[in-house]
């Protein structure tokens, strides 16, 4: 039974490797419709439009919003009144990501207390909301991290800032890791190098 099947199939192989239109149609239309669907099916999240309610307005909650418009990521889309028009925002879809920076936030950070951020986004997308959360939420963990690096430093001098262990990722022919061109020059094998590194804070 084997040995028929193999036959079979050597004989279809070369049947339509003997005809021009039916390579065209074997090997030509998957390329052309993997290239197609690659720039036509994104999964690449940016330009997050992003409501905003600082009831702070200090330097710190100032430096966190040019943080998050800096990043690429984010599109502040005005300063909301409350909570409420939030919800209503995110529910009509104006918004995808709500951000509340609350009242007293800098003099928490200053008198070397923890504090809150409230983040919410739009779940209807369970995908979109979860990078997105993801995107928000490494801009302020580098923030904070920072922020404590600067207060130690000002404690107790530069030699006491502690070192830490990173992750250096690189991704060779795609560095932006966009996915229409991940998934055309997959095929071929995409790179990516990591590389750990110990670096001193500033």
């Amino acid at each position: 039974m084997i040995e028929r099947i193999k036959r079979m199939l050597v004989k279809e192989f070369l049947q339509m490797l003997r005809d021009p239109r039916m390579r065209i149609v074997v090997f030509g239309a998957p390329v052309i419709q993997m290239t197609v669907l690659a720039f036509a099916l994104t999964t690449d999240v940016d330009h997050i439009k992003m409501g905003l309610l600082d009831s702070d307005r200090s330097p710190v909650s100032r430096q966190i919003v040019e943080r998050l418009t800096s990043s690429g990521h984010f599109e502040i889309e005005g300063h909301i009144a409350g909570e409420a028009d939030a919800d209503r925002l995110l529910d009509e879809g104006s918004i995808r990501a709500f951000m509340h920076l609350p009242a007293g936030l800098e003099n928490d950070l200053k008198r070397g207390d923890s504090t809150s951020i409230q983040l919410l986004a739009d779940g209807t997308d369970s995908n979109t909301a979860s990078i997105v959360l993801a995107y928000a939420s490494q801009v302020i963990r580098e923030y904070s991290n920072r922020l404590l690096a600067e207060n130690i430093e000002k404690a107790l001098g530069p030699s006491m800032v502690p070192g830490r262990v990173e992750i250096e990722a690189r991704a060779w022919f795609n560095p932006n890791l966009e996915s229409k061109y991940y998934y055309v020059w997959s095929y071929y094998g995409e790179h990516t190098e990591f590389r750990g590194k110990e670096i001193q804070m500033p």
